[in-house]
């Protein structure tokens, strides 16, 4: 294992370990470790001890020794908005939290998430008409009010409508609210570092507006949460049931449904721990919105963003969906049939190829602890990591690792877009590796490539057994082990539902307005180096941006820019023919 000092790595390696910014690994991506020598090293620095790792098989030896390697909750206290939760708890306490909260997502629960998904996508593409728009400059608040739209209705019942579906006056604000149930959540997510970071009681009596705005989205959401509670609370003690996801119904069972147990002290968890408190439940209430939506979301973006960049895979995605579906509207697609068929295609390779390329958490966060030092295994030998690290388990790193991925020959056209594991390669998914050599898997694949055990519950695979297997650790955009992500399967469905339907009659393409107008492009001959020379400008910013306009926060976004992009009938693209 490699030892750096940070404050010589930079004059010895090139490299600016800066240990404050997450940004740094993104930035770096595997060529830190390439440069280090080494797929796991620990950098020293005065303040502690950081142990970066890019070699699956200690990913995976870390992910299942939850007890050795716990979660560092202080990480994650900022997400107690509104109280403890799944994802900011350890230990027993973690797995009270797991116990209730895991049975929701079930298979069947993603039925719901599928039909939800396809009207959501059916309905974003009937705003985009009814507006008439060319340009969309930013993609990404699209996304998030789709994804929005579907954890909402699937998880929560509540439904949110987009602009064009809404009639003036027809939004009614309930009784005892200062805002909509979508206003103050879109105001609370708007605003949501301000709510981690300022305590509410300065928030309130702030005299800037956007904060105060931020409390009052804060008090508005909450209250109607507790309203939702209550309504559950009512609905379980009748005996009823909800069709679907009932995250809210899980939650009320969690904290009990006995009359009158939201009245008890709201901190503290009820009947000797065995049940969750109130605070716990809105806790996790908006963990579940929050991790429901803006992760499924980022991918969305992405993989559209992707796909207007690689014209020729984007043919191939939408070839493969016309096979898939033939001309059956989306309202009569089957989820038991259709959906594990897109799982194992070219629209599931390129979810998977999104998701390695851009994780949606680019580093999973583990620890020791003071005074448990741990033994790992790496490359045959024994090695000990002191007391009191954090780990770093860079997915974006280990996912460009040249040991455990299909890769060619690099391309080099425009814009340096490093080597072939940098770039987005959907037909990668398709091969094998055998030692060192690649194998097509395109030929031959048996039915059974698309059993539907390929989208089981939240401990089945990363990806469907048509495709590439990556080795254990290598692949992990969910992370790995008993803290693997609860909403894995419903946001692999969410995502191939919306990329199915948008691009069965649509093709995405960069949009070029900061270069060419649209009489400019007219005027260039179809197939033209004119044409060609205005897209290469428009592709290189955007691959700029997607290396270096990124910052984490909770998750890794586009935040110094975005790429406009244009949604065009099949048949009309402007750069590139569609089959």
């Amino acid at each position: 294992m490699a030892t750096v000092h940070a404050s010589t790595s930079s004059v010895a390696l090139g490299l600016d370990f800066s240990v404050d910014r997450p940004e740094w690994v993104w930035t770096h991506q595997y060529d830190a470790f390439r440069r280090m020598g080494s797929d796991i090293f620990l950098l020293v620095s005065p303040t502690r001890l950081v142990l970066w790792v890019a070699d699956a098989d200690v990913v995976n030896q870390i992910v299942n020794r939850r007890n050795d390697f716990p979660k560092p909750i202080s990480l994650y206290a900022a997400l107690d908005v509104y109280g403890k939760n799944v994802v900011s708890t350890e230990g027993t306490y973690w797995r009270h939290q797991r116990k209730i909260t895991s049975p929701p997502f079930s298979e069947s629960s993603n039925q719901l998430v599928w039909r939800e998904s396809l009207a959501q996508a059916q309905s974003m593409l009937t705003g985009w008409r009814a507006h008439e728009l060319a340009t969309i400059p930013n993609i990404a608040g699209d996304t998030m009010r789709l994804s929005l739209h579907v954890i909402s209705r699937a998880g929560f019942g509540v439904r949110l409508h987009w602009p064009h579906e809404e009639e003036e006056g027809s939004v009614k604000l309930p009784p005892n609210h200062t805002m909509t149930y979508g206003d103050a959540l879109g105001t609370l997510l708007e605003h949501l570092i301000t709510v981690m970071l300022i305590p509410q009681a300065i928030l309130a009596w702030s005299p800037f507006k956007f904060q105060r705005t931020a409390h009052e989205a804060f008090v508005e959401w909450g209250k109607y949460m507790r309203e939702l509670y209550q309504t559950k609370q009512e609905e379980i003690e009748r005996g009823g049931a909800t069709e679907g996801l009932d995250l809210m119904g899980a939650l009320v069972s969690g904290a009990g449904t006995a009359s009158g147990a939201a009245k008890g002290n709201a901190n503290k968890p009820k009947a000797g721990s065995n049940m969750l408190s109130d605070t716990e439940v809105l806790g996790n209430a908006f963990v579940f919105i929050l991790a429901g939506h803006e992760t499924t979301a980022n991918t969305i973006h992405f993989a559209f963003l992707y796909l207007a960049l690689n014209p020729s895979a984007q043919a191939k995605v939408q070839e493969n969906i016309v096979q898939l579906f033939g001309d059956r509207p989306s309202e009569q697609w089957n989820y038991e049939h259709d959906l594990p068929a897109l799982f194992g295609s070219w629209v599931g390779a390129v979810l998977n190829e999104t998701l390695r390329l851009i994780p949606p958490a680019i580093g999973i966060h583990k620890s020791t602890l003071k005074g448990s030092p741990q033994a790992l295994n790496f490359n045959g030998r024994q090695i000990v990591v002191p007391d009191n690290v954090h780990i770093d388990l860079s997915a974006n790193a280990v996912h460009r690792n040249p040991k455990y991925w299909p890769a060619g020959e690099a391309e080099h056209t425009g814009a340096s877009l490093g080597s072939d594991l940098d770039q987005f390669k959907p037909e990668r998914w398709f091969k094998q590796l055998r030692g060192n050599e690649v194998l097509d898997k395109q030929e031959g694949k048996s039915e059974e490539s698309h059993d539907t055990h390929d989208l089981g519950g939240p401990q089945g695979p990363n990806t469907s057994a048509s495709l590439f297997s990556p080795t254990r650790g290598s692949y992990i955009p969910f992370s790995e082990g008993a803290r693997s992500c609860l909403g894995r399967r419903f946001a692999q469905v969410e995502v191939l539902a919306v990329l199915a339907v948008i691009l069965r009659h649509y093709s995405v393409e960069l949009a070029v307005d900061a270069f060419a107008t649209d009489e400019e492009v007219d005027r260039f001959p179809k197939g033209g180096s004119e044409r060609q020379r205005v897209w290469q400008k428009a592709a290189d910013r955007a691959h700029d941006l997607l290396r270096n306009g990124m910052e984490s926060l909770i998750t890794i976004q586009l935040r110094k820019g975005s790429v406009p992009v244009r949604f065009v009938p099949k048949g009309e693209e402007r750069f590139f023919v569609a089959p």
